[in-house]
């Protein structure tokens, strides 16, 4: 049984000296097209509550993350290439800025159904999704990831594709 080589030689060994630090911040930036963002939405019109879903397809982005510990980092590192790596290997993203993205809509939902008068004069999903409020989001990637940036005591390094 061979072992898969660890990535980031260097990056562990130091890390190594910042195991039990608290304060780790990983920050993950996009180009090309490869982040997505899923928000949850919902809102009032008429006095009819409405629900739906926006799917943006962001031409660049970055995501960051405070709540993995350096353990739990240095297990990646050794497994995976930033070019492996998805949503599912990092704990809560948060959302630090994004630029142009292109937006769909689907799943709307009312709280009781919409007449036909009602159905013509109802706002447009685009005025649905700017009036209502975020009630959740969720990041997906799979690899496409420029560069991870990341601090935690006096450390800082980046590593990029």
């Amino acid at each position: 049984m061979s072992r898969k080589p660890v990535q980031y030689p260097l990056i562990v060994r130091d890390l190594r000296d910042y195991m039990d630090a608290e304060g780790l911040e990983i920050r993950l930036t996009f180009g090309k097209k490869s982040l997505s963002e899923t928000l949850y939405v919902n809102g009032e019109w008429e006095g009819k509550s409405y629900s739906i879903t926006a799917d943006i397809n962001w031409r660049s982005g970055e995501l960051k993350t405070t709540y993995m510990d350096v353990s739990e980092l240095v297990k990646l590192l050794k497994t995976k290439n930033i070019s492996e790596m998805t949503h599912k290997d990092f704990t809560d993203l948060e959302l630090v800025e994004t630029r142009d993205g292109d937006t769909s809509f689907y799943d709307l939902e009312w709280s009781e159904p919409l007449t036909e008068e009602e159905q013509e004069e109802a706002p447009s999903e685009w005025d649905m999704y700017n009036d209502g409020e975020i009630s959740d989001a969720w990041y997906e990637f799979d690899g496409g990831i420029d560069t991870l940036t990341i601090r935690v005591g006096d450390y800082a390094t980046e590593i990029t594709e």
